[in-house]
This record gives C-alpha cells, sequence and structure tokens, in this order.
C-alpha cells in the first residue's frame, strides 16, 4: 500500500473515532476517564436497567440465560419484538452483564427466557483506547485529592482508630492495641482494542506507601497459648466507578481482603505489649500485557523502616508471631484482575518485670516482608490460554531481619 494512501487511511480512522472524558471522585483522590473508541456501525444495545416494566431479573452465569419478569404481557410482546442485538446491565449475575442476543423464549405471560452469549470488549469496539488516570492540576501538575485507602487507619493515614479484640477467655485476653494499615496509593487502568483485538492492557499500583503499626496487648493470668486465624473485608468488592462508552458498561473496582494470623504463647500473671511501628515504602506495582510480549511486570523497589515497641508490667514470659497480610486487588468487568499481596510477619519473645520499684522489659524481634503479586485476563482471544494468567509471584522479600535485642 502506498505510503499516502496508509497517511489517509489512518487520518480517516482517527476522525472516525469519537471521544469520552468525565472526572470521578475516588476515596478523595480526582481521577479523569478518556477514551477514544469507534463500535460497530448498527449495533443495537438494549440497556435492561432502563427498563421499568421487568420486574425481576434472575440470571444463570453458567449459561447466560436470563429469566425476566415483566409488569404485563404487553410490555413482555413489546421487549420481544423489539430490535436488539446486545443486551446489558450495571450489575447482573454479580457483574456487569453483556451478552449478545441468540434467543427468545416466552415462558409464561409474564416471563420470558432469554439465552446469550458473553461478550468482550474486543467483540464491541473496533477500536478503543481507554485510560483511567489520576487527575493533575494543569499549572502544577500536582496529583488532585489525598487517596487513604486501609484498615483501622485515621484520615492522615498514620495512626490507628481505636484498639482491636482479638481474643478473650478466663486465663487471658489479647487486643491489637495499636494496629492500623494504611495504603497511600493511586490506581490507573489503560486499555486498548485495534481492529477488534486486544491489544494491550496496563493495571496496578503507582507510588505505593504503607503505612503500618502492628502492636499486641496481651493480660494473661496463667499459662497459656492460642492462635487465631480470621479474614477481614476491609473494603468489600464495591464499585469505585462504572460507566458507559457507547452505551457499553465498563466497571473498575477495588477491594482489600486482610488476612489475621496470630500464634502466641505465655506463662505469666502480667501484661505486656511488644510490636512495631513503621513503614514500607514500596514504590510502583503494576502488571502489562500486550499480544505480542505477554505478561510484563514492573516491579517495585520497598524499603523498610521498623521501629520496636515493648512494655511489660508484671512478670511475664512470651513468645508470639504475627502475620497481618493485606491484599490489594483491581478489577475491571470480570475479565482482568491484578492482586498485589503484602505478607508482613512478625516474631517476638518479650520477657522481664515491672513493678512500682523496678522496671525492665525486654524484645528480641525479627521481621520478614514479602510482597507477591499475580493477575488474570479472561478473553476469548486466540492464543494460547496460558499466557493469560500471571502469579502468583514472589516480587520482593526481605528474608529474616532482626528488628531489635533491647531491654528498656
Amino acid at each position: 500500500m502506498h505510503i499516502l494512501t496508509k497517511l489517509l487511511l489512518l487520518i480517516g480512522i482517527a476522525f472516525a473515532l469519537e471521544h469520552h472524558e468525565s472526572d470521578y471522585s475516588m476515596k478523595g483522590r480526582m481521577y479523569t476517564l478518556r477514551a477514544d473508541y469507534s463500535v460497530a456501525n448498527n449495533l443495537n444495545i438494549y440497556n435492561l436497567d432502563t427498563d421499568q416494566t421487568i420486574t425481576k431479573k434472575i440470571c444463570n452465569a453458567n449459561n447466560g440465560t436470563l429469566l425476566l419478569t415483566f409488569t404485563t404481557y404487553e410490555s413482555l410482546k413489546t421487549f420481544m419484538t423489539s430490535q436488539m442485538d446486545i443486551i446489558v446491565s450495571d450489575n447482573l449475575c454479580g457483574d456487569v452483564f453483556i451478552g449478545k442476543i441468540n434467543q427468545k423464549n416466552i415462558v409464561s405471560n409474564t416471563q420470558l427466557e432469554v439465552s446469550t452469549l458473553a461478550m468482550t470488549y474486543s467483540d464491541l469496539f473496533e477500536n478503543l483506547d481507554l485510560s483511567f488516570q489520576p487527575k493533575t492540576e494543569e499549572k502544577t501538575n500536582e496529583l488532585v485529592g489525598h487517596i487513604c485507602i486501609g484498615f483501622n487507619e485515621d484520615q492522615s493515614c498514620t495512626r490507628s482508630v481505636q484498639q482491636i479484640p482479638i481474643y478473650s477467655n478466663k486465663y487471658a485476653s489479647i487486643t491489637c492495641s495499636d494496629c492500623f494499615i494504611g495504603l497511600i496509593s493511586d490506581i490507573f487502568v489503560d486499555l486498548k482494542v485495534s481492529s477488534w483485538k486486544l491489544t494491550s492492557i496496563s493495571a496496578g499500583f503507582r507510588n505505593i506507601n504503607l503505612n503500618a503499626d502492628l502492636v499486641i496487648t496481651e493480660n494473661v493470668q496463667a499459662s497459656w497459648s492460642y492462635s487465631i486465624d480470621k479474614t477481614y473485608p476491609i473494603i468489600p468488592d464495591k464499585t469505585i466507578i462504572t460507566f458507559h462508552i457507547a452505551g457499553i458498561p465498563i466497571r473498575i473496582s477495588f477491594e482489600i481482603p486482610l488476612h489475621l494470623l496470630f500464634e502466641a504463647s505465655a506463662n505469666a500473671q502480667a501484661s505486656a505489649s511488644e510490636g512495631v511501628k513503621g513503614n514500607i515504602a514500596i514504590g510502583d506495582a503494576y502488571m502489562t500485557w500486550t499480544k505480542d510480549q505477554g505478561w510484563q511486570f514492573i516491579k517495585p523497589t520497598p524499603k523498610v523502616n521498623w521501629s520496636p515497641y515493648v512494655t511489660v508490667s508484671g512478670s511475664f514470659d512470651g513468645t508470639s508471631t504475627l502475620y497481618l497480610i493485606p491484599s490489594f486487588i483491581l478489577r475491571m468487568n470480570d475479565f482482568f484482575w491484578f492482586s498485589l499481596t503484602a505478607t508482613p510477619k512478625l516474631d517476638g519473645h518479650v520477657y522481664g518485670s515491672g513493678s512500682l520499684f523496678s522496671k525492665k522489659a525486654c524484645l528480641d524481634a525479627d521481621y520478614d516482608v514479602s510482597i507477591s503479586a499475580e493477575a488474570d485476563l479472561q478473553m476469548n482471544l486466540p492464543w494460547d490460554s496460558k499466557d493469560y494468567h500471571f502469579g502468583p509471584y514472589v516480587l520482593y522479600d526481605t528474608g529474616t531481619q532482626k528488628i531489635a535485642q533491647i531491654c528498656v
């Protein structure tokens, strides 16, 4: 093809693209969504959420079949005869729903069964260049707003809000007396479709800074041992934003499950507090997938800064192991997710005595911090499916490091 002909073709495509741009707020940070796109001609998209004659929607996620209940037989017939190729919903089958109509069958005077075929963005968009990025000031290029996401964190993302009971019986009570995790970070998503094919997707976290205090207080009345294993849905899987491009819904969601594992034993009739306070400056961590190179990962370069904390009242001798494991999961509809998991582990031996006349508290503590990543892409692509999944892969591990061997 002649160079001039190619240039004219590219110019024609550029002018054919439509543009969408809007701002959104997420946890105090402003984000900008930009999209340039083109879709198939004469594509009839029907949004089930806007049809007020539909009173109930039941979804079979296994085969994409919908059972729709209408107010009247007349409204069912109107739906039955309406010209539509694609039906969509912002929340159906547990996610954004996009399905190509395969068949409609009347079940009763008010119920209609609709069988659909799953659709992907590369089925709907001929071309798509989508970007979801933190918004910046035009003059200063500074980010707009402050973001802090975590567990038991204050607005500054640097301190805990309240004590957290872990366990209590007649022999001992265990409290997370100063525990919080605060993630200061930005998320982003870039997605490109060209000539009906997904060509690249990049998503993850930038400028990650993880503040954390992990201080456990044990009040013990006798020789005692205990273990606990819990998961807290700090931020459940909920929508950050749902937007529509050419009538097609796109959802970006974020969730943080926190896994707490604590084991302790003590021989005492006393109380002790032990732990660490500090910060992990993680940096950037995100995934990129392209049709030519598959998965690539931008690895973080963490810097760990911990300081020990210990107090003892009475005669105390005990050991403990604490894991406080947050996973930060970013999803885009049901076809892509990226997970970053930080695993700080604290091993401590606390001993000493404290009285009105003499006080001594000793802490011998080690820590180990690892960071792992995992990603998954579910698209109807002609490439080998093994390229769709990455990880879990350990990006960083400090190994066992001494925090302190001190007496105060």
